[in-house]
């Protein structure tokens, strides 16, 4: 019996702590990937834990909706903040949101579908700076199409420290 039990361990990989160490090992390596900013690696490694692995903790899908975001695949990473979309954690839900929001207005082009998801991130987490900023540019920004009287002079004062024309990453 003894050797029935080894056999089943060994070629079936039942062992749960075996299973546990090689998830820890593929989130260092994708962790340590992404602190480099090698997102091609972390994408990889993300992805793997999502889909082989059947890891679905919030931390590690944020972290492959992440990497996705920095190499430009904007749709698949969409797709995974849509995942977090519904999160109970607040600051995940947040995020994912504000992502959303991001990826609509520089995707997408869709001012709209932006703000709302900018509106949501800071329903889920109000204290999201960069989500509040980012709906209160896009919110200007439309005034502004709405009212063509408003001064654009005080715009370009009002955002001095905004390097580009779009909210921020």
């Amino acid at each position: 019996i003894m050797k029935w039990l080894l056999f089943i361990f060994l070629f079936f990989d039942a062992d749960p702590i075996n299973k546990i160490s090689h998830e820890n090992k593929i989130k260092t390596e994708a962790e340590e990937a992404f602190k480099r900013r090698d997102f091609k690696i972390a994408a990889d490694k993300y992805q793997y834990l999502s889909d082989s692995l059947k890891v679905t903790d919030d931390h590690t899908l944020l972290n492959l909706g992440h990497s996705l975001f920095n190499l430009k695949e904007l749709s698949q990473a969409a797709k995974v903040y849509e995942k977090l979309y519904t999160s109970t954690d607040g600051h995940i839900r947040s995020i994912a949101a504000q992502q959303l929001g991001i990826i609509s207005y520089k995707g997408d082009n869709d001012k709209d579908k932006a703000l709302v998801f900018f509106k949501e991130s800071l329903k889920a987490n109000p204290h999201n700076e960069e989500a509040r900023f980012n709906y209160e540019y896009l919110k200007k920004l439309q005034e502004k199409k709405e009212d063509p009287k408003i001064d654009n002079k005080k715009d370009k004062n009002d955002n001095k420290d905004q390097k580009s024309g779009e909210p921020s990453d």
